[in-house]
């Protein structure tokens, strides 16, 4: 996940710049094809970064008494999101012009930081570590438990 947004900022990035070059010069048809390859690339890596994960990792991580509630607000949040940034694109688009990439870019950093900072898989642990707390029976109590030589 981190990886394929730490892409896709680095792809907007290209995209804002490139779509700057071509809106102000429109004879500069090299940076205008290159926003579009960008645009793809974007999309090759989103799909195989994040659309499969989006639900995955659902899965992964919430209990079969938490899962289908997990489900319904993912679906909840994405459709909403979706609608949003839909309907907002444009007006965006219109006012922000190239710019408007970099919410974009932003977005990803954020999401990165959170990902980081409070996905388990990336708080130190193994997925080793990871079936111990799943497997426990309270894995809360589990996962705050603090690890050292001693309990490894």
């Amino acid at each position: 996940m981190i990886y394929s947004l730490l892409f896709c900022s680095v792809a907007f990035a290209i995209i804002l710049g490139t779509s700057k070059l071509s809106y102000e010069d429109p004879a500069h048809s090299s940076a205008a094809n290159t926003s579009v390859a960008f645009i793809y690339l974007f999309g090759i890596v989103f799909s195989f970064g994040w659309t499969p994960l989006q639900s995955m990792y659902i899965a992964e991580t919430l209990t079969t008494n938490t899962f289908a509630k997990g489900i319904a607000v993912r679906n909840l949040l994405s459709n909403i999101s979706g609608a949003v940034i839909q309907r907002s694109s444009g007006p965006a688009f219109e006012k922000l012009k190239y710019y408007f990439y970099a919410v974009f870019i932003a977005w990803d950093l954020i999401e990165m930081v959170v990902i980081d900072f409070w996905f388990p898989e990336t708080k130190e642990r193994t997925l080793e570590v990871l079936e111990e707390v799943f497997s426990a029976p309270n894995p809360v109590k589990k996962s705050l438990e603090r690890r050292d030589i001693s309990t490894v």
